[in-house]
């Protein structure tokens, strides 16, 4: 059956523009380290965007008519690359804490192969070390998505994505995770490297698609998220070399900070109530999720100028908790560029009372 989603709640142009960024874009310093590979990453293979790792995952290693079972609480970038793939799809349904609830296919893959995605929603363990250890004793295929934890300590899958944008201030950046557990790891990382096109010649075949785009020749694509025409493209030198500038350490403490103090500050807000009161040791996020009282609210941010993420185009499921955070779980920036000012807006906009 055919995978449709639901169509958006709200449209942006018909709120003011927000008084402040959603996602960080202040660049880093001179002098930054490199990024830690999270452990039992036996390769990390820099990428374009995290649907396009998807996609591969889902093409170069999972193939057609795998079934692949997702979270009914998702963004469409998710969902596509393995529609795109071939892939025969299921959603699972979540608890209300987002973590996943999994007796629905425990035990469904004996038939043909089957994989399983799990989701740390906005950087927080959502129970994946539990979910991927069962998962993987009952035979799935385990991919993690960690588009919202560029910062995991541990990959506990057998496949992993990042997506870089969300947490630096760059325009592209993903990173497919290898676990180094895998028997044919040698070869699957040697495949993820020849999906890439070299540079030079991306950058050849970019500015072919770009004039074909401008003078009509090229066709619109089958997907709302999924740019079927880049999904070979590296990540850029641009994101590579910004990488290298930050204090990765000194960006994770701030979003920790920034995270637990809007905890702190809304835990009693006039407008709704924090998804998760408290970061584990390891926990670096990408948002902090409030969930709103009631549909009205998020109406009343926007039109305050908060900018606000909300995943309104989900595929059909039998999941309540997915229907209902549909519309009422709404995402608050947390990066690390945000000032005090910044800060005290978004808190008294909630209706909150920030903690001296």
């Amino acid at each position: 059956m055919p995978i449709t989603f639901s169509p958006p709640l709200a449209d942006a142009r018909d709120f003011p523009a927000p008084g402040l960024s959603m996602l960080p874009t202040r660049p880093g310093a001179a002098h930054g380290s490199a990024r830690t590979a999270p452990r039992g990453a036996g390769a990390v293979v820099p990428m374009s965007l995290a649907r396009h790792a998807l996609a591969f995952i889902g093409t170069a290693v999972l193939g057609a008519g795998c079934r692949v079972w997702l979270p009914a609480y998702h963004c469409p970038a998710l969902v596509e690359p393995f529609i795109w793939a071939g892939c025969d799809i299921d959603f699972y349904p979540l608890n209300a804490d987002l973590t996943p609830e999994l007796s629905a296919l425990t035990d469904d893959h004996r038939d043909r192969p089957a994989a399983c995605v799990l989701v740390r929603y906005f950087g927080l363990d959502c129970a994946v070390e539990r979910s991927a250890g069962q998962l993987r004793a009952a035979g799935y295929t385990v991919i993690e998505d960690l588009a919202h934890a560029a910062h995991a300590p541990a990959l506990f899958g057998d496949y992993g994505v990042t997506s870089l944008w969300k947490f630096y201030p760059v325009q592209d950046g993903a990173e497919l995770l290898i676990a180094s557990h895998l028997p044919d790891f040698d070869r699957l990382r040697a495949a993820a490297r020849a999906w890439l096109l070299p540079p030079l010649r991306w950058q050849a075949l970019h500015l072919k698609q770009r004039l074909g785009q401008k003078f009509g020749s090229r066709r619109p694509g089958n997907f709302r998220y999924l740019q079927e025409h880049r999904l070979r493209a590296p990540m850029s030198r641009r994101t590579a070399g910004e990488l290298i500038r930050h204090d990765h350490g000194a960006l994770a403490a701030r979003r920790r900070a920034n995270f637990r103090a809007l905890s702190a500050a809304l835990a009693g807000a006039e407008i709704g109530t924090p998804l998760f009161g408290e970061l584990g040791e390891s926990e670096v996020p990408y948002i902090f999720p409030l969930l709103l009282h009631d549909n009205d609210g998020f109406g009343q941010l926007r039109n305050a100028g908060i900018p606000l993420y909300r995943w309104e185009e989900l595929a059909a499921s039998g999941c309540a908790v997915s229907r209902r955070y549909r519309s009422r779980l709404v995402q608050l920036p947390c990066h690390q560029d945000l000032t005090a000012a910044n800060m005290a807006f978004l808190i008294n906009s909630c209706g909150g009372k920030a903690r001296t």
